[in-house]
């Protein structure tokens, strides 16, 4: 995350910001489940990670659809 708390000064920005969070959360949970010896565990960061994704790709969706941004 490179995004700077004074560059979210668009509903794009914000977004992209948004996203960028949820990446980082997917790959965070991917590594974790990477290193589990409990299969319950590792089910568990699996199904995060299945989650973080869905976030993602929901607000792709909303920016792409919804926000249209004045140059």
């Amino acid at each position: 995350m490179n995004t700077q708390f004074s560059e979210l000064s668009t509903f794009g920005a914000i977004f992209r910001f948004a996203i960028e969070l949820e990446s980082g959360a997917v790959k965070l949970y991917e590594d974790a489940a990477r290193n589990q010896k409990r299969s319950e565990a590792r089910e568990t960061f699996l199904a995060f990670a299945e989650e973080g994704r869905r976030h993602r790709e929901l607000l792709a969706r909303v920016r792409r659809e919804n926000v249209t941004e004045m140059i």
